[in-house]
């Protein structure tokens, strides 16, 4: 796999597991950011 690729799959990936970072916080999907 190329680099590039590996980057890709890392970074799609921790998008859908984005969890919110403490109580009362919410993880919120605004196309391909989560903020």
């Amino acid at each position: 796999m190329r680099t590039d690729d590996v980057r890709a799959l890392y970074d799609r990936t921790m998008r859908e597991r984005a969890r919110p970072d403490g109580p009362g916080v919410r993880a919120e999907r605004d196309g391909p950011v989560v903020r």
